[in-house]
């Protein structure tokens, strides 16, 4: 476990980079990143209301009461993009760390967690340039256009709280957070129009460079429970509530820096689980996130606001031969699969951009108990109906390390 940990906390310290999408400088923060654990991830990023300790505190605060052992869990995703616009198709790609979770049990008092997501990703790089320049005897013409927009950062949260399960099954678990969100952003535009002839000249000259920094932190609220209602049935609830700012940022331009005052958009989310028996599991999550409430000092009074998105994720695990110590290995493996669709956070006054994604997934159990690694693939696209023409294709391949060790054991060489 030791060396699985390290190997986890060398992935979240290495330099990263997020697969971009142009579609993102459309939303306040960037583009909608999914930040949830392996296991989530194969059953299409819902889980709200699944008992499962290698969940993690990503969906459910309350999740973290399950289990009397220490355990983290972590995601790292590979992330592929394919841009089309009108016939034409680019790529671009990159890594990321999503997310690192540790539990762990504090006795009769329940269990504590620490966990960081990745929830938004700003980063874009864009660049374009026209030149054409042609030279005679009677006649000189020069055309030069170059574009440039570059962003880097996102949001995320970290993360601190408890959960307790009671004994009738009943969890509750409540989260402290610190969200940050940072954004350099780079702007060029230069545009150069000359056209000479013997009986006069004609000239045009456009440049803009703008160096953008904004960065902010809001403190938040988590809280969540699962609850059971039948003996193969468990309902599950989440919510976050971001706590007003006022001056808990700036943003700087060309220098020149001013305060900023940014207050995060509450969201929610609820849940189901239905375990069949030992092979089978199936959940439904629908969640949304409340943009009316967002609020950004930096924006004008007058401008809209984006309006909230919704969503909803299904998905089914199955176990060929759970609970049996002698079955093969493969009979061990968790198949998962699972199916999303999501609204974007962008203008109320406009048609709704949206998104959904397919994904399938294998846990891979590491004997004696020793934890489990989720291999995910899945497949998406992104589309905003004021771009007829344009679409994202999203593939992305997650790893997911878990792992869980009982830190305090009885001795049996004392008992007698």
């Amino acid at each position: 476990m030791k060396k699985t940990l390290v190997t986890a906390l060398i992935f979240f310290a290495a330099l990263s980079a997020g697969a971009q999408s142009p579609l993102g400088l459309n939303y306040p923060l960037g583009a909608p990143d999914l930040a949830v654990s392996g296991a989530s991830a194969a059953l299409g990023g819902g889980g709200t209301a699944a008992v499962d300790e290698y969940m993690g505190v990503s969906q459910n605060p309350a999740n973290a009461a399950v289990g009397n052992r220490s355990v983290f869990s972590a995601l790292i995703s590979y992330d592929i993009t394919n841009i089309y616009d009108d016939g034409a198709s680019s790529g671009v790609s990159g890594y990321m760390p999503k997310l690192l979770s540790l539990i762990l049990p504090v006795g009769g008092a329940g269990n504590v967690v620490f966990a960081m997501q990745k929830r938004y990703d700003a980063n874009l790089n864009f660049y374009t340039r026209d030149v054409k320049k042609m030279v005679d005897i009677d006649t000189t013409a020069t055309h030069t256009t170059a574009i440039e927009v570059r962003r880097k950062g996102g949001l995320s949260a970290w993360q601190a709280g408890w959960a307790y399960r009671f004994g009738n099954g009943v969890s509750l678990g409540l989260i402290y957070e610190r969200l940050f969100f940072n954004r350099d952003s780079r702007d060029i535009f230069e545009s150069e129009l000359s056209y000479k002839l013997a009986s006069g000249t004609t000239s045009y000259a456009d440049s803009t460079h703008n160096n953008v920094t904004t960065e902010f932190a809001n403190n938040s609220l988590r809280f969540g429970a699962q609850i059971p209602v039948h003996e193969k049935v468990t309902l599950g609830f989440a919510g976050e509530y971001p706590f007003p700012g006022q001056g808990n940022g700036s943003v700087n331009v060309n220098g020149d820096t001013s305060s900023l005052s940014v207050t995060l958009p509450p969201a929610m989310i609820i849940g189901a689980a239905y375990a069949l028996d030992a092979h089978w599991l199936f959940i439904a999550d629908a969640y949304s996130t409340l943009w009316e409430f967002y609020e950004n000092n930096d924006f004008p009074g007058s401008s809209p606001k984006p309006d909230r998105d919704f969503g909803i994720s299904v998905g089914a695990r199955y176990i060929p031969a759970a609970n049996i110590l002698s079955s093969k290995y493969w009979e061990k493996v968790h198949y998962s699969a699972g199916f999303r669709y999501a609204t974007l956070p962008n203008d109320k006054s406009l048609d709704r951009a949206q998104e959904y994604a397919l994904s399938v997934g294998a846990g891979l159990p590491i004997p004696r108990d020793g934890g489990m690694v989720d291999i995910v693939l899945s497949y998406g696209k992104r589309s905003d109906p004021r771009y007829r023409k344009y679409e994202e294709n999203i593939v992305k391949l997650q790893l997911g390390l878990n792992g869980g060790r009982d830190w305090f054991q009885k001795d049996a060489s004392k008992e007698y």
